[in-house]
């Protein structure tokens, strides 16, 4: 017989003040304003050409939503808005892929659903970073968004072994795996 836990999951923030690199930053404008909660303070970066900003979201997470506040959010000309720009994700912090693609952006703030993809890091990657092609890069905030899931563990018997997921891949896990991954005794109950 299989049994399983409810499934409870909410959409949650989950870049909020978390680990942060960038390609470069000004004195007082560095990435970790861009993941403080507030338009009051900013990332900025005015090297030429490309610019980047990755954030370590602390383990591998589903990510479905990311949200941009540029120069405008915060009070400043719409012309010093991100122009060109893109999500990409990884799972090493050094192969990335692109997940989705902005370009001719003149809004303050940009808010996309993807479809949803497992990340450990996430990074803006601007190609453009103001309207007129000048080099300065003002981001406010870089949020990334993503559904949690919370106690879900499908067994067949009392070891425990069968399908289980929760921060993992769906797959087969024995106890001492769910163990690994942090799973209490408690957190489930057998079916037999």
């Amino acid at each position: 017989n299989l049994g399983s836990n409810p499934m409870f999951s909410s959409q949650q923030k989950l870049s909020g003040f978390k680990s942060t690199e960038a390609s470069s930053f000004l004195t007082n404008e560095e990435p970790k304003y861009a993941v403080d909660n507030t338009t009051a303070s900013k990332w900025c970066a005015t090297n030429s050409g490309d610019k980047w900003l990755k954030v370590d979201l602390g383990g591998e997470v589903s990510i479905n939503r990311w949200l941009v506040m540029h120069a405008s959010a915060g009070g400043e000309e719409a012309s010093y808005n991100t122009r060109n720009f893109k999500l990409q994700s990884s799972l090493d912090g050094v192969n990335w892929q692109d997940v989705d693609v902005v370009t001719d952006n003149t809004e303050s703030v940009t808010d996309r659903r993807i479809k949803s993809c497992i990340a450990k890091y996430v990074r803006l990657y601007i190609s453009q970073a103001e309207q007129n092609c000048n080099d300065a890069a003002r981001i406010y905030e870089f949020e990334v968004y993503g559904e949690r899931e919370k106690a879900v563990v499908f067994y067949q018997h009392k070891d425990y072994g069968g399908n289980s997921s929760d921060y993992l891949y769906e797959g087969d896990y024995n106890l001492q795996a769910l163990k690994k991954k942090g799973f209490l005794d408690g957190w489930a109950s057998s079916v037999l």
